[in-house]
């Protein structure tokens, strides 16, 4: 969790305990989730990407239009420094 934090909702979703040590290992989890186990590799991936992945598609517009802000915000205080008599 401390690197991908956005997971929780997954993990709890899942019933995985991912706090003070948990009650299994993710391997264990992942055994026991037997329609997994019928998937071949290729919808494995396709099933991952759309199930937890989704976020990025919400995530990424909010957080370039925020980014977008912060250049033009840095390009303004940029012109003002160069416009300030000194």
């Amino acid at each position: 969790m401390t690197r991908h934090p956005e997971l929780a909702p997954v993990f709890d979703r899942l019933g995985l305990d991912y706090c003070c040590g948990g009650g299994r290992t993710l391997g264990d989890a992942v055994a026991a989730a037997a329609a997994w186990t019928d998937l071949g590799p290729a919808a494995l991936v396709d099933h991952i990407e759309a199930t937890h992945h989704i976020y990025l598609a919400d995530a990424l517009p909010r957080l370039e239009a925020l980014a977008t802000k912060l250049v033009g915000i840095a390009a303004e205080d940029a012109v003002a420094e160069t416009n300030t008599p000194g």
